[in-house]
């Protein structure tokens, strides 16, 4: 079975990947909502004003007898309003005069219910919510004859579809490059953490590791018949017996003034010295692999004095 392991960067990055994304989305909902909303005020006040635009020149045109001016009015705000899908003017029989299709032209259509229109405002015929589909308008310089002007909706909604589309777009790439730089600061903060212990190492013995000192330690462990080794509380190696380098099969001026990092000592000893230290009031006994060709052998670590401020531990192998 594949498992995925998440480590804390990632889990973290892809958390405020998360939050970016929701965030920046209600934003953009919200902003899209208002511009929705003021395009849609909009388009109604420009098909409104295109209506009494239109119903002006055919006005004129009819007032004056002329009838070919009136069908090229017509055309021609066709052809500069693309939201303007077509226009009729009837009587109030329903008796087509005048049709951007010329074919409808003689033809009936529906007549509007009610009181006779007074103005655009007033006279929003089909209309869908908020989004007017079609407008209706009297001829003022004509009695009995209207004028209906129907838009195309979907125009509208495609414009702001593909606007949507492009700012979602730009809110996914965004919220992605907000994550990745969270990981990338994350990863490279858990990095230098981890490459932190090494580089603190120090080069030397520190002051307190004194000549006198070693000589006490290098006499007492001429007397242990056991290997056995001494670090400072700093972790530096202050002498080794000869048992001791037998065993670990190196000399002791290899180990002596070495830090415990540093030296060539193997991993499982270095470990178990480390887990000495968590409690350095009690000696702390247990058995452990040199090599995985050896037996195990039993190590025993002491912090001397017995106290919170011991100055020297003595490690004893065998």
């Amino acid at each position: 079975m594949l498992k995925l392991h998440l480590n804390p960067p990632l889990l973290i990055s892809g958390a405020v990947f998360l939050a970016a994304l929701v965030l920046q989305l209600g934003a953009t909902g919200y902003l899209l909502r208002l511009a929705t909303s003021s395009l849609n005020r909009e388009s109604q006040r420009l098909k409104i004003q295109i209506t009494k635009d239109l119903a002006a020149q055919l006005s004129r045109a009819l007032a004056a007898d002329d009838d070919l001016a009136a069908l090229g009015a017509l055309k021609a705000s066709r052809h500069n309003h693309p939201q303007l899908r077509e226009a009729i003017l009837f009587d109030s029989q329903g008796k087509i005069l005048l049709h951007t299709d010329p074919g409808r032209m003689g033809k009936k259509t529906q007549v509007s219910q009610g009181p006779k229109p007074a103005s655009p405002e007033v006279s929003i015929l089909f209309s869908q919510g908020r989004r007017i589909t079609a407008v209706l308008a009297p001829l003022f310089s004509q009695e009995e004859l209207f004028l209906r002007v129907y838009f195309d909706q979907s125009r509208v909604l495609q414009g702001n579809s593909s606007i949507a589309i492009r700012f979602y777009i730009l809110i996914l790439a965004t919220s992605l490059l907000i994550g990745l730089v969270c990981w990338y600061s994350l990863k490279h903060r858990e990095l230098a953490e981890t490459s932190r212990p090494t580089s603190l190492v120090p080069d030397s013995p520190p002051p307190h590791a004194r000549a006198e000192t070693r000589r006490i330690v290098e006499l007492l462990l001429s007397e242990i018949p056991r290997a056995a080794l001494a670090l400072t509380r700093d972790n530096f190696i202050l002498a080794i017996n000869n048992p001791g380098c037998k065993l670990l099969n190196c000399r002791a001026d290899q180990l002596a003034g070495q830090h415990l990092m540093r030296a060539p000592l193997p991993s499982s000893l270095i470990k178990f010295y480390q887990k000495a230290l968590t409690a350095p009031e009690q000696p702390l006994l247990g058995q452990i692999l040199l090599s995985d060709n050896t037996a195990p052998i039993t190590v025993k670590v002491v912090c001397s004095p017995l106290a919170g401020n011991w100055e020297w531990s003595l490690c004893l192998l065998g």
